[in-house]
C-alpha cells in the first residue's frame, strides 16, 4: 500500500512544548497518527489510531501541517469522551500497514 506520509506539529491540551508527529494521506484524506506499532514478525508497522486532520485548524507548512489549535490528550491516546465525538474523527486499529523500513517518513 503506498502512502503519502508528512509530519505534523501539533499541541497538546496542558503540555507546553509542541510535539512532531507522523500524517498521512489514506483514502484522500489526511491523518493524524499519533503512534505506530510494530507487527509481532518486526516486518511491518501499523497506526494503533488516525485522527482526521482535515476540518481542524491546520496550515501547510511545505509538505507538512502545522495544528493551531491544542488536541485534548484523550484524541491521541485514550478513548474519546462523548463530548469530544463530534467535534474529531478518529479510527482504532484501520487496515493500514507500511514496511519497518519506512518508519521514518
Amino acid at each position: 500500500m503506498s502512502l503519502r506520509r508528512f509530519k505534523v506539529v501539533a499541541t497538546i491540551e496542558g503540555q507546553a512544548e509542541p510535539v512532531l508527529l507522523d500524517g498521512i494521506e489514506h483514502d484522500g484524506k489526511r491523518w493524524l497518527v499519533p503512534n505506530w506499532l510494530d507487527s509481532a514478525d518486526g516486518q511491518w508497522i501499523m497506526p494503533e489510531r488516525i485522527v482526521l486532520i482535515d476540518g481542524l485548524a491546520a496550515t501547510a507548512d511545505g509538505d507538512d501541517w502545522i495544528l493551531t489549535d491544542p488536541l485534548p490528550r484523550p484524541v491521541l491516546f485514550s478513548t474519546l469522551p462523548a463530548a469530544l465525538k463530534g467535534q474529531y474523527t478518529v479510527e482504532h486499529w484501520p487496515p493500514i500497514r507500511l514496511p519497518a523500513e519506512e518508519e521514518d517518513c
